[in-house]
This record gives C-alpha cells, structure tokens and sequence, in this order.
C-alpha cells in the first residue's frame, strides 16, 4: 500500500537487545560488546548490570582493558576514574561517559540503546542538582 499525501506513518524500533548471557559476564569484567553499531562495555556493580561507551573520553583508550575498582570504571591507559553507576569522571562532573540502561531478563543481559541523561538515575528517577555530562565530543548531552 503506498502511503497518500497526509497519511501518518509510523515506524517502530525497539531500542532494546539481547547482548549477552549471565554467564558470559564475570565479577569485576567489562566485557566489550557491540549492539547497533555502537561500541559498550557491560558490567556488574554488586548485583546489578551497567552498560557504557566503550571508548574513554581523555584520549579514547578502550575502556575493556580497564577494571572495576570501589565502584569506579578505571581506565587502564591513564587512570581516569568514572562512578561505575551514573559514568561521571570523579573530579569533573562535566565530563561523563554516555550510558545506557541494562537489565536482566531470565538469563540474558538486556540493553536499552537510548542513552541515559544524566539528569535520570539508570532506572529513570530525576537526580537532584548538576552540571550536564558532556560526552566524549564535549557537546552537552
């Protein structure tokens, strides 16, 4: 059928993905995933499931060879040190990396390819107070 002059289309993308199993993601590992061309790195924080950007924002090292260390993504090229949680560099919450929403489903690591502001908590709740992140381009997001 071919849409007529005045005709409201709407098309339908799930940003949600499977990315992973449970199994596949050990404590402490950033395990580099690819979902839709963008490049993320998921991880356990305690019980929960975190997604990030994969690339660090300083000189673009690849955040996987990094660790998890007291909450914190450490980038194993220079050391800069994002909250594990929100992606906020810990001395300028200008700088932060994008996030995403993670979940699990059964025994699948779900991710959400929206990322999150970071005026919303990773479950959606406002945040009080701050400066917007700044993504690696250094544009507000």
């Amino acid at each position: 059928m071919t849409p007529i002059e005045g005709d409201i289309i709407i098309t339908t993308v799930e940003p949600h993905r499977a990315v992973a199993r449970v199994s596949d993601l050990a404590a402490g590992q950033l395990l580099p995933i690819k979902v839709d061309g963008i490049e993320m790195i998921v991880y356990w924080v305690g019980t929960r499931v975190f997604a990030a950007q994969r690339r660090c924002l300083h000189q673009g090292a690849d955040l996987a060879d990094g660790m998890i260390l007291r909450g914190s993504i450490v980038c194993a090229q220079h050391g800069w040190r994002f909250d594990a949680e929100t992606g906020v560099h810990e001395m300028s919450s200008e700088n932060c990396l994008v996030t995403y929403r993670a979940w699990i489903e059964g025994e699948t690591i779900m991710i959400d390819t929206t990322p999150i502001r970071r005026a919303e908590s990773p479950e959606g709740a406002p945040q009080a107070g701050g400066s917007p992140c700044r993504d690696g381009a250094g544009a507000a997001r």
